[in-house]
């Protein structure tokens, strides 16, 4: 209502509400701006009072608004469909950016980045690896191991990421925790993959796959058959490869998991 009155005392024309809302009973025409409808479409990831204000609100802004903008073509798509807005009541305005302050970084200057935060990432990581050994903590050792390879692989030490991944599987096997005993399988079966050693690659993949069968673990088979399928792949079989390739996909949606499918889907070492 403050809103309102102070738009009457200004005469406004138009007011522009930046963020989802604008006076329902502004005096003027609104442009109202909807940078997302995560609170609708993953409405997990707010708090229930703050889900139910900002539906609703901004439903009923832009259902009042002369013109609404939103910040991509997927925004728009959402509100047409939501809020049932005709889509040439839309227009699309990607955010802004200052180019003269933030300009795209040259690919070398990229590479030295990743490459730095990766060696930082490797030396933080073998210090927590050292320190869960010596204070007999054997799953957090575990844990640690399985990033650490993943690291010293991308970082192209292979012969540290497959001495990492063999730990870990010792480690895995003293504990009895088999979910980390299919990872240490699935990663030495991609370190060698990933060195051209077929025939090895072979041998622990189908191990990571016997022991994620043993343990009735759909995750850990999801894994086994992504690297099954880019091995079958690599051997110039597209026809089993795109076969194991959608079992594991079907396996990782089971678990309804964006996370597993994301894993599958793009494989860290690849």
């Amino acid at each position: 209502m403050q809103c309102s009155s102070a738009l009457r005392q200004l005469r406004a024309t138009l007011y522009h509400g930046m963020a989802f809302a604008a006076p329902l009973s502004a005096p003027c025409k609104t442009v109202v701006t909807v940078h997302d409808l995560s609170f609708i479409t993953q409405p997990h990831t707010h708090k229930r009072f703050n889900r139910m204000y900002l539906s609703q609100i901004t439903r009923l802004s832009c259902r009042r608004a002369t013109r609404v903008i939103a910040v991509s073509q997927h925004t728009r798509e959402d509100v047409s469909r939501f809020f049932e807005i005709a889509p040439e009541c839309i227009d699309v305005i990607a955010h802004g950016v200052d180019r003269a302050r933030f300009v795209p970084l040259l690919p070398d200057e990229i590479a030295a980045f990743r490459a730095g935060n990766s060696r930082l990432a490797e030396t933080r990581l073998s210090q927590a690896h050292d320190l869960a050994m010596r204070a007999a903590f054997p799953l957090l050792d575990c844990m640690v191991a399985v990033r650490l390879g993943a690291i010293q692989l991308g970082l192209g030490r292979a012969d540290a990421a497959r001495e990492t991944f063999g730990a870990l599987l010792r480690s895995a096997t003293t504990l009895g925790a088999s979910r980390y005993q299919i990872l240490a399988h699935y990663r030495l079966g991609t370190v060698a993959l990933r060195e051209g050693q077929l025939d090895e690659a072979e041998t622990a993949l189908m191990l990571a796959l016997e022991a994620a069968d043993e343990a009735d673990d759909t995750f850990g088979r999801a894994h086994a058959h992504q690297g099954l399928g880019l091995l079958a792949l690599r051997r110039g079989n597209p026809d089993e490869a795109c076969r194991l390739l959608a079992l594991s996909f079907e396996q990782a949606a089971m678990l309804k998991d964006p996370l597993a499918i994301f894993e599958v889907l793009h494989p860290w070492w690849q």
